[in-house]
């Protein structure tokens, strides 16, 4: 399995690997060349430039591009991402805690329990 987050990364991978991944998926925005580039065939639906976000591309082995839609969720704390879509994941994500300085959390008792056994 290979994964490369960025197409900036593609050039990294040698013939051999590039040859014997038969699962690639691009998600997001990219240029046609590139989708051809990374997946081996040219897609045949809906134009790669213009996808929401979440939407990509998926091939296995020898098989067609297959258009591919994933839950589309922006990291709430980056700055990027905007308000709306911040709170609307914040709103999925239990409360944030963090123990106070030199406060150590307790140890569940089934962690104690596999410990000693």
């Amino acid at each position: 399995m290979v994964v490369a987050e960025q197409f900036d990364s593609l050039d990294a991978l040698s013939d051999p690997v590039r040859q014997h991944t038969r699962a690639r998926v691009v998600l997001g925005p990219a240029p046609t060349a590139l989708l051809e580039t990374v997946l081996g065939v040219r897609p045949h639906t809906s134009p790669a430039e213009h996808v929401p976000p979440g939407r990509g591309y998926a091939r296995l082995g020898s098989g067609p591009a297959h258009r591919l839609q994933v839950p589309a969720t922006p990291d709430p704390y980056d700055d990027a991402t905007s308000d709306a879509h911040r709170q609307a994941v914040l709103e999925l994500l239990p409360p944030r805690t963090t123990p106070a300085d030199g406060e150590k959390l307790p140890v569940p008792a089934e962690a104690v329990a596999a410990e000693s056994s």
